[in-house]
């Protein structure tokens, strides 16, 4: 039990510390930081369903063999570009299908057209070269976390989640 209090405490003294730490690199005009908006725990602070999902230890078939066919292949494109191919916005030479990400991400968004049409600006139609990636897939990956994120429409804002919701607004403007 006090194993699981100090664990607790820690993931949330972590994600606190990460996020003061991101705003005042931010600041300094760097989006770099937003990275730390991919770390699962960040999930943990969203009180709709999505939380639920992020926790759940069964991926999609279509997921988990693009996940087992390039588990080893960390540093390459190897899954982002599978998994793309294989849901139609990746092309074989890794470039992006613009078509397949609009009917991909329209109906992932069909219920927020609001956030779809800054996917589309941010996105879909946008240069992605001010993403350090490898590959398109990664780039264009970097670029949506936010936006999906944005799905969420009720967070929990004390501790470590406090002020999330905001961070996650500015780094989709980024």
């Amino acid at each position: 039990m006090i194993f699981v209090s100090y664990l607790q405490f820690f993931t949330n003294f972590y994600i606190t510390l990460i996020i003061i730490v991101s705003f005042q690199v931010n600041d300094c005009g760097s989006s770099i930081t937003c990275a730390i908006l991919q770390d699962p725990r960040v999930a943990n602070c969203c009180k709709d369903p999505m939380k639920q999902n992020s926790q759940r230890r069964q991926f999609p078939p279509l997921f988990a063999a693009c996940l087992k066919a390039h588990m080893r292949d960390q540093t390459s494109c190897g899954f982002q570009n599978c998994y793309g191919q294989r849901k139609g916005y990746v092309n074989t030479d890794g470039s992006l299908n613009k078509q397949g990400l609009l009917q991909e991400y329209s109906e992932q968004f069909y219920k927020q057209p609001e956030i779809f049409e800054r996917v589309k600006q941010r996105c879909i139609f946008s240069n992605l070269s001010r993403f350090t990636a490898s590959c398109e897939a990664d780039r264009l990956q970097k670029c949506l976390f936010p936006f999906m994120l944005m799905k969420c429409q009720n967070w929990y804002d004390y501790g470590s989640c406090q002020g999330l919701r905001q961070y996650i607004d500015f780094c989709a403007s980024t």
